[in-house]
């Protein structure tokens, strides 16, 4: 069976190839692509090379997808043809993988929104880290996809309250639908004093820009004690008042990258991606969540090359930006 998929032949250059992905081996799954998401921050930077990817180029970009299986290999139990799944995967019509990368998706849940899995169990891994308190005010600095979800996160989680803040304009207007009650330009002085003097500062910031700026302002922000969460970032040095930004004033800074889990069982405050992925599937079937609104780009795959222009100039359109391969 051939298949096409997303390559980036060299830097900044997307394109579309062929695929043969093969019949399932023992303990792997053949899936048949609904959707796969562009995640428009780490997708950019590895595409114009801003992170370099240690892996070079020629390279098949994509780690999330929704879809239904084809075909399952020998040994494989929990999982038949015809199931709805998502999983870690790159962007390609059908994909053979392991089915420690994929879940099953309730019936409930549509395809669609399904595949926001991965981004929101990064989202999930920084107000967790962040260890929210009920009546907590909370803030989220940077209102990407993984922002408008990690307010979202941090709302049910308790905290009061919700600060959002950005600097673009349109990501600000997103943000009281995602559960923001406060609503902040960044480069805004006053506003941000006004904030801090409202809600006595935050008493955790989860820092989602990956800029070294933010994560100066992050801690500016902070209140004495409380926790500022890097859920994303840049490589290379920064330069922060280590002295009287994070030890007189009793500052944690927590480094919560999504590789940086428990591999098999969660604990409190630090759960598995599975674990986090289920738990978003669980949102979105019992309604307690709804991502529809986040959906701002729907492209045929094919034409993947237009989206990705965008991502490539850093567009503040593109939230949810799908890959349709039906």
């Amino acid at each position: 069976m051939t298949g096409y998929g997303v390559v980036w032949p060299s830097q900044g250059v997307v394109e579309i190839e062929e695929v043969e992905p093969g019949k399932p081996g023992p303990g792997q799954v053949l899936i048949d692509t609904a959707y796969s998401q562009i995640s428009p921050g780490t997708e950019r930077t590895w595409l114009l090379g801003i992170d370099p990817m240690p892996w070079g180029f020629p390279f098949r970009p994509g780690y999330c997808l929704s879809g239904v299986i084809n075909a399952v290999g020998d040994g494989v139990e929990d999982y038949a043809p015809g199931d709805r799944v998502v999983a870690v995967a790159r962007h390609a019509s059908a994909v053979v993988t392991g089915t420690d990368q994929v879940l099953h998706v309730p019936d409930e849940v549509d395809l669609k929104t399904a595949v926001f899995f991965h981004l929101a169990f990064v989202a999930l891994l920084g107000t967790r880290r962040a260890q929210i308190q009920l009546g907590e005010p909370v803030a989220v600095l940077g209102l990407g996809p993984i922002g408008l979800l990690a307010l979202r996160a941090a709302r049910l989680q308790g905290a009061v309250p919700v600060i959002a803040m950005d600097i673009e304009p349109s990501r600000l207007a997103r943000a009281p639908g995602c559960g923001a009650d406060l609503v902040v330009d960044a480069s805004d002085a006053a506003a941000v004093a006004t904030m801090i003097e409202q809600t006595g500062g935050p008493a955790a910031v989860i820092e989602v820009t990956g800029a070294h700026a933010p994560m100066r302002q992050a801690l500016e922000i902070v209140q004495r004690m409380g926790r500022v969460v890097l859920l994303t970032s840049r490589h290379g040095e920064s330069q922060v008042d280590l002295h009287g930004a994070v030890h007189l004033k009793g500052v944690t800074i927590i480094g919560a990258q999504t590789m940086a889990r428990p591999r098999h069982d969660s604990r409190p405050g630090l759960w598995t991606w599975r674990d986090d992925a289920r738990a978003f599937l669980d949102l979105l079937r019992y309604r307690h969540w709804s991502v529809d609104d986040l959906v701002t780009h729907v492209v045929p795959a094919r034409q993947a090359s237009i989206v990705y222009e965008l991502v490539a100039a850093a567009d503040p359109s593109v939230i949810g930006a799908l890959l349709d391969w039906s």
